[in-house]
């Protein structure tokens, strides 16, 4: 027997009550504000952008946010550029379905996709598989290219026995 949320029953000869989960609820509420959320960000957006009149629109982050602006956009024609960080496309698209196709469409509509790992680029792609328009930009000093060095370890220590000199040299000829 179901009364509202409150599942009531027996199983053998004992009155079992259950209280449903509240879990589908909270996340049809969640939807409802994301909707809103994401409505209000596009008519925000599309109005901001028609004053501003850029020539280009970057996004930094390819998040909610992000999905308003670059749709406002497409709608005006404009151009828009977006920049990875992270956890944007490594971790919130596996979120659920609603993230994934939020990114999805940030990364369909932007023109160009910059990114400071290749991880990220190969995960975009997953997503949007357009090589043309993924760029890896490294950050601070260019890649270092490992080159084959000599072995030399340097100590500031006195040697005495106190400071395991011949430990440490035994210890670093594995690394």
């Amino acid at each position: 027997q179901i009364k509202g949320r409150i599942l009531t029953g027996s199983v053998r000869g004992v009155k079992v009550t259950r209280i449903a989960s509240m879990r589908r609820y909270f996340f049809q509420a969640d939807l409802i504000a994301m909707f809103g959320y994401l409505v209000t960000g596009f008519f925000v957006g599309l109005w901001k952008i028609w004053r501003f009149r850029p020539d280009l629109i970057h996004v930094h982050q390819i998040n909610r946010l992000a999905l308003c602006v670059s749709l406002a956009a497409q709608k005006l024609g404009i151009p828009v550029v977006a920049t990875a960080w992270g956890s944007d496309v490594l971790l919130v698209p596996k979120r659920n379905f609603m993230y994934r196709y939020f990114t999805k469409t940030v990364l369909r509509i932007s023109r160009q996709v910059t990114a400071d790992a290749k991880i990220m680029i190969d995960e975009m792609m997953k997503l949007e598989n357009d090589a043309s328009k993924y760029t890896h930009l490294q950050y601070g000093i260019d890649p270092v290219i490992p080159a084959v060095k000599e072995k030399i370890i340097y100590s500031n220590r006195l040697h005495e026995p106190l400071y395991n000199i011949p430990v440490i040299i035994r210890d670093f000829a594995e690394f």
